[in-house]
């Protein structure tokens, strides 16, 4: 029996339900499912009765309910004491990708500042196999990434759901069409961004059956809307580089939707530090208040 353990039946208990209680904790159900079983069998009881109408813990598990909810008060106690004493400052240690960075987010970072003055955060910016390596070793405590990482000891949950835009001039013809045509491309001068790091951008740009007609080639997303803003040709960026827009560019929708889900990923089977928790709540708050209805 270990801690973690507790935590998991407890969460079951308070939810009456897997699904719902792995959600709260960000693990897999299959991980709580096996956690559970564990605990069955070490003591050799069963702990929770299993029906239609959900999850209720039998009298051992009632008595171990009983017990388990004060020592995991404790257990929270003593860390936020402890972790009191080490820095009235805190630090997240925050991994992100090319298209989950702070230039993607400059007002979600502003908003946990105005909230959270005491949190440092340390931004780490890197390939995601790296990152994954980073939060397998807790070198970080949480990652923002595009896409659900394969690996199964990374837990992860979809916090927005977000589109690639094509930006065109406010002179341009297409200025206040509703979509843009993919079958243009080919036709106009592109400025095509030069990734040094997971080519998002890039894999989107092979799939579509037309190629874009690449004229200028730069390294930073601003200066490809300053470069668009100025007349020099259309591009693709990230829907949250425009949030919010603050250049004269027109953003257009393709007419194929494309969509790219965003997501946090946490170490597997370690229960999250307060810090990180506490930034999880706001994220999800924030992307509620601040960012554009998702895509169905």
């Amino acid at each position: 029996m270990n801690l973690l353990q507790l935590q998991y039946f407890v969460e079951v208990c308070r939810e009456g339900n897997f699904t719902r209680a792995a959600v709260n904790i960000h693990v897999t159900q299959p991980t709580l499912t096996k956690a559970i079983k564990e605990l069955e069998k070490e003591f050799q009881v069963s702990l929770l009765y299993r029906g239609k109408g959900g999850v209720m813990p039998t009298p051992p598990g009632q008595d171990l309910l009983r017990m388990a909810k004060p020592v995991l008060q404790d257990v929270d106690h003593i860390q936020r004491v402890m972790e009191s004493y080490g820095s009235s400052q805190q630090v997240l240690r925050l991994g992100t990708t090319f298209m989950t960075n702070a230039s993607c987010f400059p007002d979600f970072y502003q908003s946990l500042h105005a909230r959270f003055p005491e949190i440092d955060v340390e931004v780490t910016s890197e390939l995601v196999p790296s990152l994954l390596q980073k939060l397998e070793d807790r070198q970080i405590n949480l990652l923002l990434v595009p896409y659900t990482p394969e690996n199964n000891h990374f837990p992860y949950f979809l916090w927005c759901r977000r589109r690639f835009l094509f930006v065109v001039p406010e002179n341009h013809p297409l200025a206040d069409a509703p979509v843009y045509p993919v079958e243009r491309l080919s036709s106009e001068d592109f400025i095509n961004l030069k990734e040094e790091q997971d080519y998002e951008i890039t894999k989107f740009l092979d799939h579509l059956q037309q190629k874009p007609n690449i004229r200028y080639e730069v390294s930073d997303d601003y200066a490809i809307l300053s470069m668009v803003e100025c007349g020099l040709g259309i591009s693709v960026v990230h829907e949250l580089m425009l949030h919010p827009n603050r250049y004269r560019v027109r953003p257009k929708h393709f007419d194929i939707p494309q969509v790219r889900d965003i997501g946090i990923a946490v170490k597997k089977d370690v229960p999250p530090s307060t810090i990180t928790r506490l930034f999880v709540a706001h994220a999800k708050q924030w992307a509620q208040e601040h960012l554009p209805a998702e895509i169905s």
